[in-house]
């Protein structure tokens, strides 16, 4: 019979990803373990590996390359030779596919294989703070979709993914078929549109307000962005709305800074700490200091963070990333710069 080739879920609270298209051609025999399509997620973009082996189809109306796809959505089928693929075939790149079994994984970087029970799929579940329970209730968030720092699921974690999803969410845009045709005639982006329907639906009167709204002729160009960047997005107005955003400027003697680094450069060794290097671990010292300088508000009061965690702009070609190093006191300047 026909295997589906689905959407693998690359991340605990992977909710969708980017189809960066297929390596293989339609029609090619596919074996078992051959890298079948690359899938980008939240952070980096993998090779997904084929679960069956099979002749690969392609429909005409699967995903194309930069296309957005949900986690469990049909992406093509295996078959043997001769064998069609279901008519009429299932919904492509829509859905979560439950009860479809994939052809396709995620490599998997852990060879040996966690225990199970017999004929039971164990997942774990987080430990959560009471005030996240309850913000995860509020927002109807499923609280083994939260990942948190050391496990522990904090009601900050729950408002970042309750943000996620406010943004997948507003993705699946719904609009009445009135609404659509008044906004092709009037030359509204009706995708861009608060719909004040049931459910956010956009009906003709939304179409036609926007219409009239002064800034509507002007509109502007829109251009797609990758999953990595989404979450970014969606990151950074959390993190807006849990901190205060200051910038301090003054200026300093930094000779014992640059004799340091020349230091580290005349002994020779095999890591060489970057000026970066130096003021992370400087920060870090300060914050301990000043502890109430990485507090961040939630629910109401001020929370001082357990650890001092500390983010770093990175620019790369696909655009500006923030990774997170954890637990910063802890580390030593050599190992900050491995």
């Amino acid at each position: 019979m026909p295997h589906p080739i689905t959407v693998p879920r690359l991340g605990w609270s992977m909710e969708q990803g980017t189809f960066l298209g297929w390596k293989k051609k339609d029609g090619d025999f596919v074996r078992t373990g051959e890298v079948l399509f690359e899938l980008e997620g939240e952070k980096a973009a993998q090779e997904i590996e084929s679960l069956d082996s099979g002749i690969l189809r392609i429909p005409p109306n699967a995903p194309t390359e930069g296309t957005v796809v949900l986690v469990g959505a049909l992406l093509g089928y295996l078959v043997a030779e001769g064998e069609a693929i279901p008519q009429p075939p299932l919904p492509l790149g829509e859905g979560r596919g439950e009860g479809v079994a994939p052809a396709a994984r995620v490599p998997d970087p852990h060879p040996n294989p966690l225990p199970r029970g017999e004929g039971t799929a164990h997942r774990l579940q987080p430990v959560a703070s009471p005030a996240a329970r309850r913000l995860a209730r509020e927002l109807g968030i499923n609280m083994g979709s939260a990942a948190g720092n050391g496990g522990r699921v904090t009601a900050a974690d729950v408002r970042t993914l309750g943000t996620a999803k406010a943004a997948i969410s507003k993705a699946r845009i719904i609009s009445s078929p009135r609404a659509r045709r008044v906004a092709k005639e009037l030359g509204v982006d009706w995708k861009s549109l608060a719909g004040s329907g049931k459910s956010g639906r956009i009906r003709e009167r939304d179409v036609r307000a926007a219409a009239k709204s002064p800034g509507i002729a002007s509109g502007g160009t829109r251009f797609p962005i990758t999953s990595r960047r989404r979450t970014i997005a969606a990151r950074m107005s959390a993190s807006r709305q849990q901190t205060a955003p200051v910038t301090l400027t003054t200026r300093a003697d930094a000779t014992n800074l640059v004799n340091l680094r020349t230091q580290f450069k005349t002994a020779g060794g095999e890591v060489i700490p970057s000026y970066t290097d130096i003021l992370v671990k400087l920060s870090a010292a300060a914050l301990e200091q000043h502890p109430h300088m990485a507090a961040k508000w939630e629910e109401s009061h001020l929370v001082m963070p357990a650890g001092i965690h500390i983010g770093v702009a990175v620019d790369r070609e696909e655009g500006l990333i923030v990774p997170v190093l954890r637990d910063v006191p802890s580390l030593s300047l050599l190992e900050l710069a491995a």
